[in-house]
């Protein structure tokens, strides 16, 4: 065997045994720290959101591409900026985009805000739809696990009444796959406007203090709920 062949058998070795132990260490890891690497693996890959952008979102500081893609979606493709735009297109193509508005028929956003991405005749097509109904009984496993609802097929979440009460829990468990599917259901100004007109109601103090904060609310606008006291 010639010595060009011993050193190629030689690197694959090394390689190999390098794989090797690199499952081995990530075996070992928790899955908090495997999680913890992939979202950094993630943002290497995509780039973390840009600091001018936190105002557009309640949950910034977890947002990270592409796991949060219906967020980052959901919130930015209404705004009327086009630094926000250069930066969609630079990471999403507009195929992608306009693929992902006709899922929703455009839902959540006005005509002017859709007219940045699609054409008049596909707005006015989505507009002449009449309203589906959305059972609550078809959202995600990890929404409808937290309601414990009999009546969840009565349930419309394209109905205000019926929606509040979805987020309401969603925002009380604040468990990570839930909130994640509601960041990218509703905007920040969705939620925000359903949780003021909810007033709280459904929520405990600390977790309408949490709302608070997140959503940058008032106690006029999220009242303070008193203490009644243990009941005996």
């Amino acid at each position: 065997m010639t010595i060009s062949k011993l050193a190629i058998q030689g690197a694959r070795g090394t390689v190999s045994a390098g794989r090797k132990g690199g499952i081995a260490r990530a075996r070992k890891l928790s899955p908090a720290r495997r999680n913890e690497i992939a979202r950094e693996a993630a943002r290497a890959r995509w780039g973390a959101l840009p600091e001018r952008f936190r105002p557009y979102f309640w949950n910034f500081d977890s947002v990270v591409l592409p796991d949060w893609k219906d967020c980052v979606l959901v919130n930015l493709l209404g705004v009327a900026d086009d630094d926000v735009r250069d930066w969609l297109l630079s990471h999403f193509s507009i195929h992608e985009i306009r693929r992902w508005l006709s899922s929703r028929k455009g839902g959540g956003l006005s005509d002017e805000q859709l007219s940045r991405w699609v054409g008049a005749r596909t707005i006015a097509a989505w507009r002449s739809e009449a309203p589906v109904v959305r059972p609550v009984s078809t959202l995600p496993v990890e929404v409808r696990q937290l309601l414990h609802r009999s009546d969840l097929e009565m349930c419309d979440w394209n109905q205000r009444a019926d929606r509040y009460p979805v987020v309401a829990m969603i925002l009380s468990r604040w468990s990570a796959p839930s909130i994640r599917w509601l960041a990218g259901e509703l905007s920040l100004s969705e939620l925000r406007e359903l949780v003021v007109w909810g007033a709280g109601s459904g929520l405990a103090e600390p977790e309408r203090e949490r709302v608070r904060r997140a959503f940058g609310l008032s106690t006029a606008e999220i009242p303070t709920r008193p203490y009644l006291g243990l009941g005996f």
